[in-house]
């Protein structure tokens, strides 16, 4: 069943968007923070060079699934135009990601991002065809977390 997830850094390279892991201050000295080592809450960016040149930034400590959601996000900012022509970046902390933010551009990448890897027609398959109804069992076959899965459910109406 492992054609039923979808991988975000393959629909960024077909749109010529680069995918690279974060990499510390002391490994890379033009990154956009200040910090030696990176750090933990920061999931990942988008950054737009002077040439036009989209990156797709990802912290390589997190967990594989984390990785996944976190390109998924920041591609839905690229593609719902939020990185704006005069703006070269745009970072996400561990906060951007939760179901309680108010920022309504996270709130969008957030759903697309669940969309793109969670998408409707391939849970119904899972689900009613195949009679797959744990919520642990649809997060590892779709590569995603079990917080990931409930929040695609219960916006779905499939789970209260």
């Amino acid at each position: 069943m492992n054609t039923f997830y979808i991988e975000p850094k393959e629909i960024a390279k077909k749109l010529g968007i680069e995918v690279k892991p974060i990499k510390p201050k002391k490994e890379n000295p033009n990154w956009l923070g200040d910090f030696e080592y990176i750090p933990d809450d920061l999931c990942g960016y988008i950054e737009k060079d002077d040439n036009g040149k989209v990156t797709i930034y990802y912290n390589p400590n997190h967990h594989e699934n984390r990785i996944r959601f976190t390109i998924a996000h920041e591609l839905a900012h690229f593609l719902l135009g939020h990185l704006k022509e005069n703006q070269t970046h745009y970072r996400d902390f561990t906060d951007n990601f939760k179901s309680s933010t108010y920022n309504p551009k996270e709130i969008e990448a957030n759903k697309f991002a669940a969309k793109l890897l969670m998408p409707e027609d391939k849970l119904n398959f899972l689900i009613y065809k195949k009679g797959i109804t744990s919520v642990k069992e649809l997060a590892k076959i779709m590569k995603v977390s079990e917080a990931a899965m409930v929040y695609r459910l219960k916006n779905l109406g499939w789970l209260k």
